[in-house]
C-alpha cells in the first residue's frame, strides 16, 4: 500500500513538473508577443472629475502641463531633451501655483514622483548609447502613470473636501 502511495505521489510530481515547463514556454511566447506590441505608447491621460474641474479651472500651469504631456505621448518617438526640460519646468510651475484649496502633502508627493520619473527618462535620453524603443516606451508609461496619479490625487482631495462640506451642512 505504501509503495502504491509512493508511486502515485511520484507520478503526480512528474506530471506537475511537465505542465510547469509547458506553462513556462507559453509565458515566454506571451512575453515576446507583448514586447512587440508594447513598442508603442498605449496609455492615456486621465481627466479631472467634474467637481475637480471647477476647482482647477484657473490653474493654468496644470493645463499647460497636460498639453505638454499630450505632446509627449504623440511624439513618443522623439527624444528631445529640450522638450523634457520644458516639461520639467511645467511641473515646477505647477508645484508653485497649486490652488490653496487643494494644497496637500500627498499632491506634492505625487508631483515629486512625476519629476523623478521625468528625470530618470531624461537620463536615459541623454545617454549617448542607443537605447531600445521598448525602454523609452516603458519610461513614458511610467511618466504617464505618475501624471495620472496626480490627477487621481486632485480628484480625491476635491471629493474629500466636498464630503466635509456636505457633512458640515448637515450639522
Amino acid at each position: 500500500m505504501r509503495k502504491l502511495l509512493y508511486l502515485i505521489v511520484c507520478f503526480s510530481f512528474i506530471l506537475g513538473c511537465k505542465s510547469d515547463d509547458t506553462v513556462a514556454g507559453d509565458n515566454k511566447k506571451e512575453e515576446k508577443n507583448s514586447s512587440e506590441k508594447s513598442a508603442k505608447v498605449s496609455k492615456q491621460l486621465y481627466e479631472f472629475s467634474p467637481n475637480a474641474e471647477q476647482d482647477i479651472a484657473e490653474w493654468s500651469s496644470f493645463k499647460l502641463l497636460t498639453e505638454k504631456m499630450d505632446l509627449l505621448i504623440k511624439e513618443s518617438n522623439t527624444t528631445d531633451i529640450e522638450s523634457l526640460d520644458e516639461l520639467s519646468k511645467s511641473i515646477a510651475s505647477v508645484e508653485k501655483t497649486i490652488p490653496q484649496r487643494i494644497q496637500n502633502l500627498s499632491l506634492n508627493a505625487r508631483l515629486t514622483v512625476l519629476k523623478t520619473q521625468l528625470g530618470m527618462y531624461r537620463d536615459v535620453v541623454s545617454n549617448p548609447l542607443e537605447q531600445p524603443k521598448e525602454l523609452h516606451v516603458k519610461f513614458i508609461h511610467n511618466i504617464i502613470d505618475a501624471y495620472n496619479h496626480c490627477v487621481f490625487q486632485v480628484n480625491d482631495i476635491v471629493e474629500k473636501l466636498e464630503t466635509e462640506e456636505r457633512y458640515k451642512d448637515l450639522q
